[in-house]
């Protein structure tokens, strides 16, 4: 989501203000994240293992993909239109299950394994301070930061569509009709540049 988040500004990088988190420090300062610090080669991460509360191996997963959650979507639309979520959650560790034999109460115990071993759900940046030297670990929250570059583009593009209106009478589907790149050309002849619109 972020990758899309960035892709419909043209980043390739996110930059980010943090907080030195020493009491006598406490300044702010900036950092460039490239897209390779969160981006995952999912065949370079081992499956996971999911045990019992008292360490008892049950199963072992390999990690959803987009693929994964389509086609139990799509299974839920056609032959498990009628299911629960719980059977939905069945079908999708069914999917995954590598080695052992998914139980009808094992979902919640699997979604906490996999939550757990997801090195994006807890993402961190480690980092000096410019200003005292002080390194830590600053925790980013990456779902956070991709739904607000979403909900800017999303404000970008009723700022273009009115833009057109304005200008050409243009209805919001002729405008979405005319590629983004062709678009900017537009919008820089008009002398909309300015930042929601660029």
């Amino acid at each position: 989501m972020l990758d899309l988040a960035l892709l419909a500004h043209g980043l390739r990088s996110l930059e980010l203000t943090l907080r030195c988190g020493q009491p006598d420090c406490g300044k702010r300062f900036d950092i460039e994240l490239p897209q390779i610090a969160w981006a995952l080669d999912d065949d370079l991460l081992p499956p996971v293992t999911v045990t019992t509360e008292a360490g008892q191996p049950l199963m072992t997963l390999r990690r959803p993909t987009g693929a994964d959650l389509r086609a139990c979507r799509e299974d839920a639309m056609t032959t498990l239109l009628d299911a629960a979520p719980a059977t939905v959650a069945r079908a999708l560790l069914e999917r995954l299950c590598l080695a052992g034999t998914p139980a009808e109460d094992d979902a919640p115990l699997a979604a906490q394994a996999l939550s757990e071993a997801d090195p994006l759900v807890a993402f961190s940046v480690h980092c000096a301070c410019p200003e005292c030297g002080t390194a830590d670990d600053h925790a980013i929250d990456l779902e956070g930061v991709a739904l607000h570059q979403l909900a800017l583009r999303q404000a970008a593009l009723v700022d273009e569509v009115h833009w057109f209106a304005s200008r050409y009478g243009w209805s919001e589907r002729e405008i979405f009709e005319v590629p983004p790149s062709r678009r900017r050309l537009y919008l820089q002849a008009m002398g909309a540049n300015e930042e929601p619109l660029t």
